[in-house]
């Protein structure tokens, strides 16, 4: 992923708001192990 500072996030265009959600998904989304992990627990 390349990165571009703080005009990153300045920008106002759909496409550069649509790209940071998508690279932040990946960071808040538990993976599959964590996911099996709480459903273990749960039953």
């Amino acid at each position: 992923m390349r990165t571009a500072g703080g005009k990153g996030y300045a920008s106002r265009t759909s496409v550069s708001r649509r790209y940071r959600e998508a690279a932040f998904i990946p960071v808040q989304s538990p993976s599959e192990g964590q996911l099996r992990w709480e459903l273990a627990r749960c039953a």
